[in-house]
């Protein structure tokens, strides 16, 4: 099925673009998009970024339609086109190849390449990160051959034995990775919705351009402190490079969070503690 590009005419543009709740900004420092992503105080070593002109950069946002307020995005086209209301929009960065973590999950998926990949160091022994993935692709070629997908492979010792071989991150609860064919609402090819509870009809929306996004998706892996670990975060453009897609991820939201909780002995006395006592209490157990 060959696909055919429309072009949606917005009257007004101008003025809803100026006023947007969402705010791009262009950015292609690689380090500093592996900085805001990972947070601060954890260590950022041989980043490098493979995308398309204009195809990354920083987010602000203020409305409803996502549940993130600011970080990273990661287009397969341009970033900037991110923050029209929703309506098809379509980039050929020419950045075509094939990189076997996205293929693996859609082979389809060599056009309009955007990958940012990096090393750091955990600090504490489990890390999180929150995205939401959107795309061009809703509505209209669901459960069809240009099932555009994203991607988070980690790499590096897995605390419950062995090591993570670029693992997906970016997956559901259930395991099942993020794109098109995954998370959707059964219309156009599929027979069936593809867990839609993940699924927001943005087809309407007046802020994110993309007519289909993800629900806000937060991710957790075991990592080990202070031990070397290699993540590739990338998203392509699947079966041809029409129609754009896009992910963003929450600043600092690859976080590292010790999972021990404190706790205290009160000595034999009731567990009500007055503030204006002399009594000193030792915590123990928990980090930091």
């Amino acid at each position: 099925m060959k696909k055919i590009l429309f072009v949606k005419v917005f009257l007004l543009v101008l003025p809803i673009h100026l006023f947007s709740q969402l705010n791009v900004t262009v950015d292609n420092n690689v380090t500093d998009l592996a900085q805001r992503i990972v947070g601060s105080g954890v260590t950022i070593t041989n980043a490098s970024l493979t995308c398309g002109a204009g195809g990354t950069g920083t987010f602000s946002y203020s409305g409803n339609t996502m549940s993130l307020q600011n970080g990273v995005i990661l287009t397969t086209g341009h970033a900037t086109d991110a923050s029209m209301p929703a309506q098809i929009v379509s980039v050929s960065t020419g950045n075509n190849f094939s990189d076997s973590d996205l293929t693996s999950i859609s082979p389809e998926a060599t056009y309009d390449n955007c990958i940012l990949t990096f090393d750091f160091v955990p600090v504490y022994n489990q890390l999180n990160i929150t995205y939401v993935f959107g795309s061009s692709e809703y509505d209209g070629y669901q459960c069809s051959a240009y099932n555009d997908v994203f991607g988070m492979f980690l790499t590096g010792p897995n605390p419950n034995g062995g090591n993570y071989n670029a693992v997906n991150v970016a997956a559901l609860p259930n395991g099942v990775p993020v794109s098109i064919n995954n998370v959707n609402n059964g219309s156009d090819a599929c027979t069936s919705p593809n867990n839609p509870s993940y699924y927001v009809d943005n087809s309407s929306g007046t802020d994110v351009v993309y007519e289909g996004l993800t629900t806000a998706i937060n991710s957790v892996k075991p990592v080990m402190p202070d031990s070397i670990y290699h993540l590739e975060v990338g998203i392509a453009d699947a079966g041809d490079e029409i129609y754009d897609s896009g992910v963003f991820i929450q600043d600092s939201s690859f976080t590292f969070k010790n999972i021990s909780v404190a706790s205290f002995s009160t000595l034999g006395f009731a567990d009500t503690i007055c503030v204006d006592t002399m009594t000193v209490y030792n915590l123990t157990g928990g980090l930091p």
